[in-house]
């Protein structure tokens, strides 16, 4: 039981936060879920704090645990304020009835490089030997295997650090036991062929924001059912992940800090920005990352935010991986301003600077009853410029019903000859094919390459290799790997001035519609609407162009320079 005359560390970090509110360091929701517990330390009628249980997890770690990696290599585990303070919320409150940890479930979000995985291996260590379950089962999951290792490589390093554990655990390739207790932790990931017949006592679930499908929490979570004193740590930053496991708990830990669900059992420990726009203050920046200033250097996160401020397709991975801002679009990939001024050079179509040229072409093809795109790029030497050739088609029975839906004049762009109507309520592929085959006639273009996604592939091949283009249409796969690439270096194309548009409003608005979606990992870009009726075919279009391009840049330009030799 706690001293009379000892404050908690909780309590400690309630004072902290009262004196830092007003410097913009602390956000609503740690407020609230500390402010809360400081109360019912004394006042809990259905719980006590225990501050002997609650000290002895602190003590293990910072006496037991080790610093892995960089400066702190090797160097015992010093907790911060917040993280004792955590700690002790998490092992402080037992059931008054049942003498049973009160919290059953945690959820901690907190910015990148703020030691998340570090205190969870701690963790993970402690309820191996001291919390003395019987044959407990420990796991650490994730979606991808090398995620879920990640708990389980922390540990691995602190144990051949400090001989006394690795005395008493047993180290194996995926797997550390503690023989005296016949327990073990493993790690484990949706990969695994089955998660059935589980008996876990302790899950650490890291990284929820990447998890896409619910199913491997709800497993783990039903399989805790065998355990009286089970705990489920779930740590993580936010995600550009929408509708998945993360959002579901996030807006549960929500309620329970509003106090609209009642859960005794559930601890929301979120650090996160409480408006959008305050990251553009730094200081606010401390709100979602607490260890600021210790294991995340000020230098280099000040480096990576002014970045940041100054380059859009920064913006949407910062403000989720450091701000834990949610979001899933992320950012638009074009803004509106550069749509405005750059890329609107206007050339004449019937000028030698697109006769006898070279080009590629993309094609999105879409459903067959909504809108196509087929881009021309024709490299220009002389302005060092891509020349761009645009079209769109759509089904003719469908434009009043996808100008009320798209809120889109299409009608004024077929009549201005940027739209082609097919007739019918279909597409007509043909029609896209004799569109290319007029444009390369009337230019006298040499064709390098059509690109096209998987969609409708084979019908699009088949027209193309009939009409004789079987040894230049290229299916391309729409994955982050190949696509990613392709975005960001078109992206410094646009940034440039390289484009040629010359006035199509469909082809630029596609453009402005936009967004990207960001892999936290690696930081790849994939290209996504604004929301459902925000077409981008014409960009998609374009980049597929772009891709032939780039793959035969070199003949390419060996041709170009013959062709301009020769005018």
């Amino acid at each position: 039981m706690q001293a009379n005359n000892e404050k908690t560390n909780l309590e400690l970090y309630y004072e902290w936060i009262n004196k830092n509110s007003n410097k913009n360091k602390v956000g609503i929701k740690i407020k609230k879920i500390v402010s809360t517990l400081v109360k019912e330390l004394k006042s809990n009628k259905d719980y006590y704090f225990n501050h002997k249980e609650a000290n002895k997890t602190i003590s293990f770690i910072e006496k037991s645990c080790f610093h892995t990696t960089g400066e702190y290599n090797k160097q015992n585990f010093k907790l911060e304020l917040w993280q004792k303070a955590f700690l002790e919320a998490l092992y402080g409150f037992y059931d008054k009835k049942t003498n049973l940890r009160r919290f059953k479930e945690a959820l901690l979000i907190v910015g990148r490089g703020n030691g998340k995985t570090a205190l969870a291996s701690a963790i993970a260590l402690k309820s191996l030997i001291l919390d003395n379950e019987a044959n407990a089962e420990l796991y650490s999951i994730a979606t991808k295997r090398d995620q879920a290792k990640r708990v389980y490589e922390e540990m691995r390093r602190m144990i051949f650090i400090n001989p006394n554990l690795n005395k008493i655990l047993k180290v194996k390739r995926d797997k550390i036991e503690f023989i005296h207790n016949n327990s073990f932790f493993q790690p484990l990931s949706s990969e695994t062929k089955t998660l059935d017949g589980l008996n876990p006592y302790f899950v650490v679930l890291d990284e929820v924001a990447m998890m896409e499908k619910r199913d491997i929490y709800d497993v783990m979570r039903t399989a805790t059912a065998k355990r009286k004193d089970y705990l489920m740590l779930l740590i993580t930053t936010n995600g550009s992940i929408r509708e998945n496991i993360f959002d579901e708990r996030y807006s549960y830990a929500e309620k329970v800090l509003e106090n609209t669900i009642k859960d005794n059992k559930f601890l929301p420990w979120i650090y996160e920005l409480d408006e959008r726009n305050e990251w553009k203050n730094f200081n606010n920046l401390y709100k979602a990352n607490p260890n600021l200033g210790i294991s995340k250097y000020i230098d280099n996160f000040k480096a990576e935010w002014q970045e940041a401020l100054i380059t859009p397709t920064q913006q949407p991975n910062f403000l989720i991986k450091h701000c834990n801002l949610k979001s899933n679009l992320d950012s638009a990939l074009f803004s509106r301003l550069d749509l405005e001024t750059k890329n609107n050079k206007i050339i004449n179509t019937d000028e030698y600077l697109i006769k006898n040229r070279i080009c590629t072409i993309g094609i999105d093809l879409s459903k067959t009853n909504d809108l196509s795109a087929v881009v021309f790029l024709i490299p220009n030497l002389d302005t060092n410029e891509f020349i761009l050739l645009s079209q769109f088609f759509m089904p003719e029975a469908r434009i009043i019903e996808k100008t009320t839906e798209d809120k889109i004049p299409y009608k004024l762009y077929q009549e201005q000859g940027t739209l082609t109507l097919c007739k019918g309520e279909e597409i007509n592929i043909s029609e896209i094919v004799n569109y290319i085959i007029n444009i390369m006639k009337k230019y006298n273009l040499i064709c390098y390459g059509i690109g096209y996604d998987t969609f409708n592939s084979y019908l699009l091949k088949q027209h193309l290799d009939n009409v004789g283009f079987y040894l230049i249409n290229n299916l391309i796969r729409f994955g982050v790997r190949t696509i990613s690439p392709i975005i960001k270096a078109l992206k410094l194309e646009f940034d440039d001035n390289k484009f040629v548009f010359n006035q199509n409003p469909l082809l630029k608005l596609h453009f402005n519609n936009v967004d990207v979606l960001i892999d936290e990992e690696k930081e790849n870009m994939m290209p996504i609407k604004r929301s459902k009726n925000k077409r981008i075919d014409g960009f998609i279009a374009l980049l597929f162009a772009y891709k032939i391009f780039r793959d035969n840049k070199d003949r390419i330009y060996i041709e170009l320079y013959k062709i301009y030799s020769q005018i």
